[in-house]
């Protein structure tokens, strides 16, 4: 018997992607080698949302309220700036990260949308008025109100992920750095820059992803996810500003 492999799309069509049905044919030939018979089944792979709050916590990045500093010190850039960009970018966003698609994610702790309009009018109040993370974290919490974060599998809620108490210092760090960094971006291409350069913020708790990162140079277009994680404090730069 020869067993073969492949993976389908929700069309059931054959794709390199990973989704959560495997078509399964096994055939079995008969002396002349031609086949024989042939079964066919589905498997459903386990499902589970993608989501960075899921991510395992950077061991070099992580935070934690006693240890905060400002959004400038965070980016390591003049995100100022950028603000008219990072407002817009804001206010297009559909934060899917962060946000619910059914009942069943809603009940999971992803947000609803009223939650990420709350959370929109937060980021953008607190990078125009020039907050601290300590403050717009704080804002998170008291206003958007994140509560315990579950594991989904196969539309089932799952183990605890992560307390709704410490959601909202990673929410801020990581959504100032991917809001600041996209408000930028768009700016540049405004401004015709084709290419742009990773800058990782050096120091003891740089990570390796970023420092195997830092100071590569990508087209504008084609570069790598930033945030490359959760807390990451990298930026991409304009080639014409660093040369």
């Amino acid at each position: 018997m020869k067993e073969k492999e492949y993976l389908l799309d929700e069309n059931l069509n054959v794709t390199d992607k990973k989704e959560e049905v495997v078509y399964i044919a096994n055939y079995k030939f008969n002396d002349k080698g031609e086949i024989e018979s042939q079964e066919i089944s589905v498997i459903i792979k386990e499902n589970k949302k993608e989501h960075y709050e899921l991510q395992e916590s950077c061991p070099h990045c992580n935070e934690s309220w006693e240890n905060i500093n400002d959004v400038q010190e965070w980016l390591g850039f003049n995100y100022k700036t950028y603000l008219k960009s990072i407002s817009a970018f804001i206010k297009g966003d559909e934060f899917v990260n962060l946000k619910a698609d059914n009942d069943i994610e809603e009940s999971a702790g992803y947000f609803n949308g009223n939650q990420i309009n709350e959370l929109k009018r937060v980021l953008n109040n607190g990078l125009m008025k020039g907050k601290g993370i300590r403050e717009i974290s704080l804002d998170i919490d008291s206003k958007v109100k994140p509560s315990d974060l579950f594991e989904i599998v196969d539309n089932k809620i799952g183990n605890l992920i992560r307390k709704g108490d410490s959601r909202s210092i990673m929410i801020a760090r990581t959504e100032v750095t991917r809001v600041a960094n996209e408000g930028a971006i768009a700016n540049y291409k405004d401004e015709g820059v084709k290419k742009v350069v990773w800058v990782a913020s050096a120091g003891n708790r740089t990570c390796d992803i970023c420092n195997n990162l830092d100071a590569q140079i990508f087209d504008i277009d084609n570069h790598p996810k930033i945030p490359a994680h959760t807390y990451c404090r990298c930026m991409l730069v304009s080639l014409n500003e660093v040369s």
